[in-house]
Parts: C-alpha cells; sequence; structure tokens
C-alpha cells in the first residue's frame, strides 16, 4: 500500500484548561475606552494585561504560549518567551474580523472573553501556492482551505502569526470580546559557528 508523507502541518493550540476570571478581573473589562476598526471595535490600551488585577491571567496565557513553544512544537528552552502588546476587540451584532496576520509577532493568541457565537478561521497558506485549481471530488485534508476553531468563554488558543485568520460576523444580539496578545522573545538563537547567532 501507498505511503503518504504528512509534511510542514502548521499547529493549532487550544488550553487543555479554562480559564475562569473573578470578580476583580472582570471589572477591568467594563467601561472599555474603544476605537473603530475595519469591521469591528478594538481597546485604545494596547497594553491590556499589564493591569495589576490582570497578573493572574496574564501568567496563564505566557504559561501556554511556553508549552506551545517548547512541548508541543519542541523548540529549546534559550529563549524567554514574552507578550509584547494585548489588547480587546470588540464584536458588535453582526460585526466580525476581516482576514489578517500578525507581523512582527512569533506566536499570537486569542483569550474568549465571551464565547457565544465565536469561531475563528485559519487560512491554508497552500492556497496562495495553488497552480492548478481541480475540481473536488471528496474532502480530504489536503485539499481543507479552513479550518474552523470554535471557542467559549474561558478559551485560549495560540497560533503562529503569520497564520491568517479570521473572525465570522456575530450573529447573538450580545456584543462579542475577546483579548488578543502578541509575542516576542529575549535570549539567544541559532549557532555562533554556523553564523546564524543572535542574542536579543
Amino acid at each position: 500500500m501507498a505511503k503518504v508523507l504528512e509534511l510542514f502541518s502548521q499547529p493549532v493550540y487550544l488550553a487543555d484548561d479554562k480559564y475562569v476570571m473573578d470578580d476583580n478581573e472582570k471589572e477591568s473589562f467594563k467601561n472599555v475606552a474603544a476605537l473603530e476598526n475595519l469591521l469591528n471595535h478594538t481597546s485604545k490600551n494596547k497594553m491590556w494585561l499589564e493591569q495589576e488585577n490582570l497578573k493572574n491571567l496574564k501568567k496563564f496565557i505566557l504559561d501556554n504560549v511556553k508549552n506551545f513553544h517548547h512541548n508541543i512544537i519542541g523548540y529549546d528552552k534559550r529563549i524567554e518567551l514574552y507578550i509584547t502588546q494585548s489588547w480587546l476587540t470588540m464584536s458588535k451584532p453582526g460585526e466580525g474580523h476581516h482576514l489578517h496576520r500578525h507581523p512582527n509577532s512569533i506566536y499570537s493568541g486569542v483569550y474568549y472573553i465571551t464565547g457565544e457565537h465565536t469561531e475563528t478561521r485559519f487560512h491554508s497558506p497552500n492556497k496562495d501556492m495553488q497552480q492548478v485549481v481541480f475540481e473536488k471530488e471528496k474532502e480530504t485534508c489536503y485539499l481543507e482551505e479552513i479550518l474552523t476553531v470554535k471557542a467559549e468563554q474561558g478559551n485560549l488558543i495560540i497560533f503562529p502569526s503569520q497564520l491568517s485568520h479570521d473572525v465570522l460576523a456575530n450573529p447573538s444580539k450580545k456584543v462579542r470580546t475577546t483579548l488578543s496578545f502578541n509575542t516576542w522573545f529575549r535570549g539567544e538563537v541559532g549557532m555562533y559557528d554556523r553564523l546564524n547567532n543572535l542574542k536579543i
């Protein structure tokens, strides 16, 4: 029987545990100063997780980022990953999020403050490299162009920042709120003898 090699997988990480905020943490998400975005609204504050009463949520997120980087993907532990920016996205009924990526970041992620009707869609990078468009006879993992992640309140997802994604329009009658973040690294990467060593 023919053997198929599964090459160059794109990982999307869904944390095992949900993070349930206490009343003190929930206060941080009231009366948010917002700016209009392309298809929704975003917080003026782009360093949201720097608030003192959100330090436990920040630790939960960073612990999962490190688990993703070291234990799932398999990179070594010479570097320290940290959050560079974090912000809220508010989608009113009928609002979604345009297709985008997160430049100047290693991993990005979303924590779902409200989880009703939240579907984040990840788009395959292979689609942009397709030479010929054939008609599909059946659905296989090799023909998938979009992976949809349905999230609930308290869920956390993490993904490589270069992975294109969007969010479908909010079909509910309530505002949908999520917390997004970007990451970078400190430490040493590469090898001195191979002329690709970098210390940050």
